[in-house]
């Protein structure tokens, strides 16, 4: 019985998540851009749930209202395609001290699964210390790129 509490819930706020849509679809065609831009952010934000109330909205009289709910749905649908093809990277976690640089860079590519190639860059006898803990390859990057005028990516 308890497993099927949430889906209850969710049923439950349906009606008003639907109001609140119906709400934010209305102030597309406001006065203010203000407001028209804030709804449509909210909108997005609500993403599949706004999907049939947009489509019906891509119906009304207002040319603004067809406009930006036709902006929303294919935000809705970019964010969705998004969500298909882009995975969070694995945190990662990198500790060289006084280590040549072309050793963090394949110790970095190694672990990220990232390809790295610095044969564009002299190396030869510059090393570095890197610490990072549970960060990004972007920022072990920085980090290591960062105070050197021969490095950058």
């Amino acid at each position: 019985m308890l497993r099927y509490l949430p889906l209850l819930a969710l049923g439950l706020l349906l009606p008003q998540d639907e109001a609140q849509i119906r709400t934010w679809i209305k102030q597309l065609d406001d006065a203010g851009i203000e407001v028209r831009e804030q709804a449509l952010r909210e909108l997005i934000k609500a993403g599949a749930t706004a999907e049939p109330l947009l489509r019906e909205a891509q119906q009304s009289e207002s040319p603004e209202v067809r406009m930006r709910a036709a902006e929303a749905l294919g935000a809705i649908a970019l964010a969705r395609k998004a969500k298909e093809v882009y995975r969070e990277p694995a945190p990662l976690t990198l500790s060289h001290e006084n280590a040549p640089i072309s050793a963090i860079l394949e110790d970095l590519a190694a672990r990220s699964g990232l390809r790295i190639d610095a044969s564009a860059v002299k190396l030869e006898g510059e090393t570095a210390s890197l610490k990072l803990e549970s960060g990004t390859a972007m920022q072990a990057l920085d980090l290591l790129c960062a105070g050197r005028s021969n490095l950058s990516w």
